[in-house]
Parts: structure tokens; sequence; C-alpha cells
């Protein structure tokens, strides 16, 4: 699996951990990969202040949005979440 694309990695996770603990794991993965794409994908904009932020687009609604702070921290504990879960899942 370490060769894989994070998202090449859906099946053999659905494969192994799913079949074996619960889908918990396979779809907080999931999140996580749309959330870091939005992120890797996004784009510089100026607030009205001149502020600059980063924007990006939902692939399926077309709404954009900003990538504040708040969207970081979020995902940031998302990725400390899922690795706790792994921990638990491999048991070490």
């Amino acid at each position: 699996m370490i060769d894989k694309e994070s998202g090449q990695l859906k099946s053999p996770i659905a494969q192994t951990i799913t079949k074996n603990a619960s889908a918990e794991i396979a779809e907080l993965f999931s999140d996580i990969v749309y959330r870091r794409n939005r992120i890797i994908h996004s784009f510089r904009c100026t607030l009205s202040k001149n502020e600059q932020i980063l924007a990006t687009k939902d692939r399926i609604t077309n709404q954009q949005f900003y990538i504040d702070e708040h969207y970081l921290i979020n995902f940031i504990e998302l990725n400390n979440k899922l690795s706790y879960l792994l921990h638990e899942y491999c048991g070490y």
C-alpha cells in the first residue's frame, strides 16, 4: 500500500482494514483525502482588507469556500483521529 497514491487506496483499505475492523477508518481516510485535495488544489485570493487567503471549489457542488484556520485545524484533528484509530487497529 505504500506505493499507491491516496486515491488508489480505497479498495485495499476495504479489503484489509474495513474487512477486519469497521468502516470508520476507511470513511475517515476518504474525508481526509478530499480535504487534502481541496488544500492542494486551492488558489490564492484577496479579501476586502487586502488580506491573502486560500480558496477552493467543491467539485460536486461547484461552491467556492475559503480554507481558513478553522478548516486547517479541523484537517489536523481528523489526521490525529485517523492516526489514533490506525494505532488501535494495529495494536501498538
